[in-house]
């Protein structure tokens, strides 16, 4: 997890063979957020919804065989303006 300029915040080393969606819902949890921003790999419906329930925008663009079920079907592919993504 970063700031708004890209600095860590907490992190979690996990095995290589590891997914990476896990981690990244616990480092979710309690945190507030104006945005998550990540790469397609971290694109599900669960995640997504954690990071609305956050009242984020989840910039997060989707994998290429995404079937939307329900959660936010249109989401930005960039954030336009920088936002103070996390505050402590």
């Amino acid at each position: 997890m970063a700031d708004e300029n890209g600095l860590p915040l907490e992190f979690r080393i996990t095995p290589g063979q590891a997914g990476e969606y896990a981690p990244a819902a616990e480092l979710l949890a309690n945190q507030r957020a104006e945005a998550v921003i990540a790469d397609r790999g971290y694109d599900a419906d669960a995640l997504v919804a954690q990071s609305e329930s956050l009242g984020a925008v989840a910039v997060i663009p989707p994998k290429r065989n995404h079937k939307p079920s329900g959660v936010s079907q249109k989401r930005p592919l960039r954030v336009t303006s920088k936002p103070a993504t996390l505050r402590g």
